[in-house]
Order: C-alpha cells, then sequence, then structure tokens
C-alpha cells in the first residue's frame, strides 16, 4: 500500500482514542490539519512558531479501531500502536517539502540478534546504522533535506530499509516504495519488531499477516 502524507487532523476525526495524551506539538489545528509548535518543539524536531503537518497511516489507525483500542496485544495490533505513538514525533513542513522528527536519544546503531521469532523471519542478524539507506530520495512524499537525525539505515532480510526512531522509543520502518513495513519498540536493550509478512522469508506468518520478532544487541 503506497503511504500518502495524510494529516493527523483526519485520524483524530476516524478515532480519537488512538490519540496520545500529549499529542505531537500541541496546538490547535489549522482546517488543512497544520498547526504552529508553541512548545516542547525541539522534542519534535522544531523549532519554535514552526507551522508543520503531521502524517499517520490510515492502515494502523484501522487495525487499532478494530481492536478495541489495541487492547488485543497480538502481533497485528502491536504493529499499529507502535507506529500510531511513533508518528507523534514525526511531521511534514507544511508545504510537504521536508520532514522533521523528534528523535530518539538513546544509541541504537548497533547489530542485534534474532532471540525469538514465529513465523519465518528466520535467524540473520538486524544491522542498524545512523544516516540513510542508499538510493532513497523522499520520505512519506517528502525530500529529504537538512538534519538527518532519527533516521536510520536497516539492513535485514538481505535488504535495506529505512528506520525512524523517535523520542519515545518507537520505530517505523519504511520500504523502498515509501510504505510502512514494521512498526517496532526499544526496551533496555531488546528491539521488538512487528512486522507484515512481505519482511518474512517465508509466508507462515499467521492468520493477522503480521509477525513479532524479539532481537537483542549483540
Amino acid at each position: 500500500m503506497k503511504l500518502t502524507a495524510l494529516l493527523i487532523l483526519t485520524m483524530a476525526f476516524l478515532c480519537p482514542a488512538v490519540l496520545s495524551a500529549s499529542p505531537a506539538a500541541p496546538a490547535m489545528l489549522s482546517a488543512d490539519g497544520c498547526h504552529v509548535c508553541k512548545q516542547v518543539c525541539t522534542k519534535y524536531g522544531l523549532s519554535k512558531g514552526q507551522n508543520h503537518c503531521h502524517i499517520f497511516s490510515p492502515e494502523s489507525v484501522e487495525i487499532y479501531t478494530k481492536a478495541a483500542g489495541g487492547s488485543a496485544a497480538n502481533s497485528e495490533t502491536m504493529f499499529a500502536k507502535n507506529i500510531i505513538e511513533a508518528v507523534n514525533y514525526i511531521s511534514l513542513k507544511d508545504d510537504k517539502s521536508e520532514l522533521f522528527v523528534g528523535p530518539i536519544t538513546k544509541d541504537i546503531a548497533k547489530e542485534y540478534k534474532v532471540v525469538s521469532q514465529g513465523c519465518g523471519f528466520g535467524s540473520q542478524d538486524v544491522t542498524i546504522k545512523k544516516g540513510l539507506p542508499a538510493k532513497l530520495d523522499k520520505i512519506f512524499g517528502a525530500k529529504v533535506s537538512g538534519s538527518t537525525d532519527g533516521l536510520y539505515a536497516i539492513r535485514m532480510q538481505d535488504k535495506d530499509y529505512l528506520g525512524i526512531a523517535t523520542a519515545d522509543y518507537r520505530m517505523v520502518v519504511v520500504g523502498a516504495e515509501d510504505d510502512i513495513k514494521c512498526g517496532g519498540q526499544f526496551i533496555k536493550d531488546n528491539f521488538y519488531l512487528y512486522c507484515k509478512a512481505g519482511i518474512s522469508e517465508k509466508k507462515n506468518v499467521g492468520a493477522s499477516g503480521y509477525c513479532r520478532t524479539s532481537l537483542t544487541r549483540k
């Protein structure tokens, strides 16, 4: 599914329950879904007074809504929850020309080994490096320019992906076609990754089409 840079205003209209108690760069939204950052702006990768628009994943909202607000802790719901939490810290310039990230403060640029997986992810290590994957020029339709804080090149299953790691220790994994592949979370030295079937080396991904893989730093 091609990801479009839709605004968090629509997300709030569809499912107010999925918004966190502290929405990203808090301020009232304008009619087009954008707003000016007025407080704790640097936490979200913004400057005070900067106008910006939030992105979200319609797919994740749909999954989360069906799961009654994420009460079911299965791989599909956790995929959605991690993405919904992360996008509070991801926004676009008001003309959609630049991406801003409230970056993670933890050093996650490491090599991770697979501890457990139940749906064919395989045993290959996952490598996370600071910066962008080769040949990547757009994220969510916006050109990559300026700071790359919070952006990582991820190598897994012999393919390259973009990781957006946010201040709440979440990660969104984006594929070459600018579509979301995984939602993840860092807890201490562990990395929990919830991915779509396309990441797995086999098709055995369960009825939902999503898979959890647990990794730890090497």
